[in-house]
Parts: C-alpha cells; structure tokens; sequence
C-alpha cells in the first residue's frame, strides 16, 4: 500500500496560535507609547490651565496696580508739599513692590544748614525733586536735641530706581562717610504721618 501522508501543519480553523516574541514586544512597545502621549495631553492640559490661570492673575494684578496708582495720585494731589509729595510717591512704590527702603545717612552728623540736602545731593549725585528723599534728623547732645547746631543728612532711596551702592560711592568720593540701614515703607508711612500731625499741631 501507499505510504500514508505527513501529519498536517496547517492550523484548523477556529484555532489560535500563541503570539510570537516580536507580537509580545510590538504590543508592549504600542502601550508605552500610548502611555506616553496620554500623560503628553494631560501635561498639556495641565499648562494650559496654569496658562490661563497666570493670565487671568495679570489682568487681576494689573487691575489692583491700575487701581493703586489711581489711589496714589489722589494723595499725591492732595499733599500739601513738595516734601509730602515726593514722600508718597518713593514710599508707595516700594510700598507696591514689597520691598524695603534704603536710607543712606552721613556720619558723624554734619551741620545742619539750610543746603545741607543740596549739597548731599549733589554729593550723591541723585535726584531730590523726583526720586530720593533728603531729610535732617536732630541729634541728641547731652540729652537735648539740637536740630539747629547738628543733624543726620540722610537719603532715603528707593532701590529699585536709585542703586544705593552708586549712592555710597559718590558720596565716599565727596569725603562723606555713611551708614546705610533699611525702613519697613508702612511704618515710615505711619511715622511720617505722625510727625505731619504733630508739626501741624505746634504749628512748626
């Protein structure tokens, strides 16, 4: 008799083959990449939101500034000097900034004339109408304050306009020898308004 055939290889229908090496590392391969684009729009979405977020704080932000300007031109309008205006104007901008005053101060105390700021100015090469603050401070001698006979020259900057180490070197250069300190610009506020109150008050 004939020899019978070979055992058949081809798979009958309706059976499944288990996947071969390169299937298993295809699909895994498929999956990671859906991971990745999937955590790619969330990372997206979250920064669009921050986006808009941010935006939505600036149009805030510039609203409030809008709004404090407005408030502190009135006061500006309303100050009865040129010394109060321009306390109000370099006090509320670093008021609004968040940071602190500098004060440059002359030591020791020097006579306190009547252009002492002029020429501490000038010394320090800054603007005093517009942008730094100038003012005496009496010192105590024996327990007495002598406004007159001696006093503090100081310059109070804003150091977001004015650098203070220029401040320091101009005025080193002119001979002057100083210390510098910072102020909190709510309490100068508070202490400023204070002594207006009171010069008012003996009308000084």
């Amino acid at each position: 008799p004939p020899p019978s055939p070979p055992p058949s290889t081809t798979a009958s229908p309706g059976s499944t083959s288990s996947p071969s090496q390169f299937d298993i590392e295809l699909t895994a391969a498929i999956n990671v990449l859906a991971e990745k684009q999937a955590d790619a729009a969330a990372k997206q979405k979250t920064a669009e939101t921050k986006r808009i977020a941010a935006d939505e704080l600036k149009v805030v932000a510039a609203a409030k500034l809008t709004e404090a300007t407005t408030t502190i031109d009135a006061y500006i309008g309303k100050a009865s000097t040129p010394e109060q205006k321009l306390n109000i104007r370099v006090v509320a901008a670093v008021a609004a900034s968040g940071g602190k005053l500098n004060k440059v101060s002359s030591t020791p105390a020097v006579a306190a004339t009547t252009d002492a700021c002029v020429t501490m100015c000038a010394d320090a090469q800054v603007d005093c109408v517009n942008a730094v603050i100038c003012e005496k401070s009496a010192v105590s001698i024996g327990g007495l304050r002598h406004l007159l006979a001696s006093s503090d020259i100081s310059l109070v900057i804003n150091p977001k306009v004015t650098l203070t180490a220029d401040v320091e070197a101009n005025l080193k250069a002119s001979g002057t020898t100083t210390t510098t300190t910072t102020e909190d610009p709510a309490i100068r506020s508070v202490l400023y308004n204070a002594s207006l109150h009171l010069k008012k008050s003996k009308n000084i």
